[in-house]
């Protein structure tokens, strides 16, 4: 009855823009991919609302109270009532979406069941089956886990699609979670607890754990088995862009646009489109999991055409997990996220590259849930400033300003300006080779981008950086 009322709804929208469909999940954490008939495809697009537990109630009346038109209400248009049809109906025939039952007469081998047959009664292999959604992994999970259990390999299964986000927030709860789990499974002689006492960090816990109760208690190889595990990246990836990058942007007083802002009842696809068209700037967050999103895909590549110089519109990828770059961002120089101490000249760089040049406000970027880490080496600036001046005469100089640090590099126009004033400026400073050098050292400590500055300068004078390579960073002798 709700698919056939969907459907109607649906129909009528593509045909006179209306009404609204406004999804609101109560405690129904089934995907879209899992629904019966063609629910799930006709809602998937849409963005939804979510009840959990008591109180969320006032929320969504809130949220509906704001989109629903305070106007009189109309009488639907009589219609013929759709042709309906349940694949659910023919018993014969297995559910729409989920594993395909052992049993089932209707699934069929491919070679990849043979090969991980084959593979997974072999001690000491890890096992990655990879692929689009809905083309079999977990029914092949199934069979496999029945493989082994009839060769009598104990088997521990895990969904990860059925685990509340509270068990990924960090390393520590998603191990402790993890052998929780495997504790009440197997009944282990020893819970998770003897082991958490220990101060030894959570890998090494679990390692413990597992080698003492799990594999020592018995004399097959023990099989692992994980589903959904994309759940994983995709919620550290979800969290950094919450967390860290979204609030680093606005703290520079930047207008950031992200599919958190989409109101429910509105289209996913139709208002990144819109944004797309509207935005400046366009950053591509690259982990496993994002490159392997279809939309995500879908999104940079309406984005490229739109770049250009002359339109001051740029794509910045962003690595924020190490992962094959696709062939269509590899032109674009990304900017690296990958190690977190690094995470404060990365962010230096890349409002750099936004455009940002208020310097006085860079160290004020901070989040709660992550704060921007200060650097710990300390930088010779004689030698900086001696390996510019060797390395670069004046007019290769400007130009090295020009192309890494816009923001410092005047007009023409300003430049004659204040070359006709007695008024101490620092555009007047670029007039010289030394006022330029020391501009941009200037710059570079109060940005906390020595890092980026020398990186650079390494890419454009390598033979120059390589000469005062080691006498760049200050020893502790020289700062006693």
């Amino acid at each position: 009855m709700v698919t056939h009322e969907v459907a109607i709804a649906y129909d009528h929208k593509i045909q006179h823009n209306a009404p609204n469909i406004i999804p609101i999940r109560i405690a129904y954490t089934t995907p879209y991919t899992q629904m019966p008939y063609n629910l799930g495809a006709m809602l998937a697009p849409i963005q939804c609302m979510e009840w959990k537990e008591d109180g969320d109630e006032s929320t969504i009346g809130q949220k509906l109270n704001q989109l629903i038109p305070h106007s009189s209400f109309h009488e639907p248009l009589p219609t013929d009532p759709l042709p309906a049809f349940d694949s659910q109906w023919l018993k014969e025939l297995d559910a729409s979406g989920g594993a395909v039952q052992l049993e089932s007469h209707f699934y069929v081998e491919r070679q990849v069941d043979s090969q991980a047959k084959l593979q997974i009664l072999r001690k000491g292999v890890t096992l990655r089956i990879k692929g689009s959604r809905q083309i079999g992994k977990t029914s092949l999970l199934a069979r496999l886990s029945h493989y082994a259990n009839e060769h009598n390999f104990p088997v521990m299964y895990t969904d990860f699609q059925e685990s509340d986000d509270s068990h990924f927030i960090d390393l520590e709860t998603l191990l402790r979670y993890l052998a929780d789990r495997t504790a009440e499974e197997r009944q282990t002689n020893n819970g998770p607890d003897h082991y958490w006492k220990s101060p030894l960090g959570p890998k090494d816990k679990i390692t413990r754990f597992l080698a003492r109760e799990v594999l020592e208690q018995t004399s097959n190889p023990f099989v692992f088995m994980m589903d959904e595990v994309d759940r994983l990246f995709a919620y550290e990836r979800y969290r950094w862009v919450e967390g860290y990058l979204l609030p680093s942007l606005e703290n520079a007083e930047l207008r950031v646009w992200s599919d958190r802002k989409i109101q429910p009842g509105q289209v996913w696809a139709s208002e990144i489109e819109k944004t797309i068209t509207q935005s400046r700037n366009m950053l591509v967050v690259l982990s496993p999991v994002g490159v392997a999103s279809s939309l995500l895909e879908l999104e940079y590549k309406s984005f490229l055409p739109l770049t250009s110089p002359k339109r001051n519109r740029h794509l910045i990828p962003l690595l924020l997990t190490p992962t094959r770059v696709p062939p269509y961002l590899a032109q674009y120089q990304c900017i690296n996220f990958t190690d977190e101490s690094r995470w404060n000249e990365a962010t230096q760089e890349l409002l750099l590259a936004l455009g940002v040049s208020k310097l006085q406000d860079f160290d004020s970027y901070s989040h709660e849930a992550f704060k921007l880490l200060p650097s710990k080496k300390r930088y010779n600036t004689a030698t900086i400033r001696k390996l510019l001046d060797v390395a670069f005469d004046d007019e290769d100089l400007s130009a090295f300003i020009y192309d890494y640090y816009r923001p410092l590099h005047p007009s023409s126009e300003e430049i004659q300006k204040t070359e006709s004033t007695d008024l101490p400026s620092e555009l007047w400073n670029l007039t010289s080779k030394s006022g330029k050098i020391q501009l941009l050292i200037e710059y570079a400590g109060q940005a906390k981008i020595y890092d980026k500055l020398l990186d650079d300068i390494a890419r454009e004078r390598p033979r120059h950086y390589a000469k005062y390579a080691d006498q760049l960073e200050m020893s502790d002798d020289a700062l006693s």
